[in-house]
């Protein structure tokens, strides 16, 4: 059996390898971390009753099958302003990202680690994206161990219930 001193160390070394790999995640040179990246998703898709509107000539019927969902276009936004000197290259792929020269992330080290720092305030979040620390908080009933108690959900949930009761009654 482990003693409560292990269980917290442990639970500070699932803490900082997900905060280390959500600020990672948020920061790595990836199209959707770009701050010129744009994202252009087509709305105008053509109709499949298009011989109401339009004569066709006549064509050979073929069936195809997208197995992909239609996923949004990605383009370099960068020097987009200027639309003559503009080469708006499709910047959809890591691998065009990691080498784009214009590359500048949306988001700092420092902001992605307090990110990360206030969600793991919000004991729904854990649970739904790291169970295992979720579950040692609660064997602990310590939400950071070492650093404050934990409130559990539904002392949380009465003391919002009365504060909405004193509103009403105000």
């Amino acid at each position: 059996m482990k003693t409560k001193e292990q269980i917290e160390q442990r639970c500070l070394k699932l803490i900082d390898r997900y905060r280390r790999q959500y600020v990672t995640a948020s920061t790595d040179r990836s199209p959707s971390n770009c701050l010129y990246n744009l994202s252009w998703e087509s709305r105008n898709h053509v109709e499949d009753d298009l011989e109401k509107y339009v004569e066709l000539a006549p064509r050979k019927v073929s069936t195809l099958i997208v197995l992909n969902k239609p996923s949004p276009i990605r383009v370099c936004g960068y020097g987009s302003d200027d639309l003559t000197k503009w080469n708006g290259d499709i910047c959809d792929t890591k691998e065009v990202s990691s080498k784009c020269p214009y590359f500048l992330s949306v988001t700092t080290k420092a902001e992605a680690t307090k990110r990360f720092d206030d969600l793991m305030l919000d004991d729904r979040w854990v649970m739904d994206n790291h169970p295992d620390l979720a579950n040692l908080q609660w064997v602990l009933e310590n939400r950071k161990p070492g650093i404050e108690k934990n409130v559990s959900l539904l002392k949380r949930y009465f003391i919002a219930f009365t504060h909405s009761v004193a509103e009403l009654f105000r």
